[in-house]
């Protein structure tokens, strides 16, 4: 919404009818503020929070075929793309880590990787990366031993080059 502000400049002072009146005009404004303020915030928390279910159904070991995607603003970016892209990487990671528990974790809106365990260890946290908002093309960060003075930073464009990062670590 655009808005246009324009500089009034009078040759005269006000009348105390229309000093009224704008005394009037500012208080109804002042008065209405934090009902204003707070439909502001309302309609952002809507738009950034995960239900309860969604939430959940992030948060515990599942197949990656059953991970719905979160319904964020558009301004966290094309989420749908960075769950389809930690997805394929997910799907593929099995055959090269036998054993591997893979979880989808989602700490707040606009931020969310893929957590790879190993041995009740986490071995890696994946996450997908775009340079620009609504790209196509994603990169994978991953931070093998996160938890650990070892922890390690490794890019990859493609999800053969991210599975040969995880098999040269093992």
């Amino acid at each position: 919404m655009k808005r246009n502000i324009t500089h009034v400049t009078r040759d005269r002072y006000l009348t105390p009818e229309e000093a009224a009146t704008y005394r009037k005009v500012r208080e109804q404004i002042e008065a209405e503020k934090p009902e204003i303020n707070a439909r502001i915030r309302a309609k952002i928390e809507g738009l950034t929070k995960l239900s309860a279910h969604e939430r959940l159904a992030m948060q515990s070991p599942q197949s990656p075929l059953t991970w719905a995607i979160p319904n964020w603003h558009s301004d966290f970016g094309n989420v749908g793309a960075e769950v389809d892209h930690l997805r394929s990487l997910a799907l593929a990671l099995p055959a090269v880590l036998p054993g591997v528990v893979l979880t989808l974790k989602i700490e707040e809106p606009g931020l969310m990787y893929l957590r790879v365990e190993q041995n009740g260890l986490i071995a890696a946290e994946v996450y997908s990366n775009s340079e620009r908002a609504n790209s196509v093309e994603r990169e994978f960060a991953l931070f093998f031993w996160p938890e650990s003075e070892r922890s390690e930073e490794v890019y990859a464009d493609t999800v053969e080059m991210a599975l040969r990062s995880f098999v040269t670590r093992r």
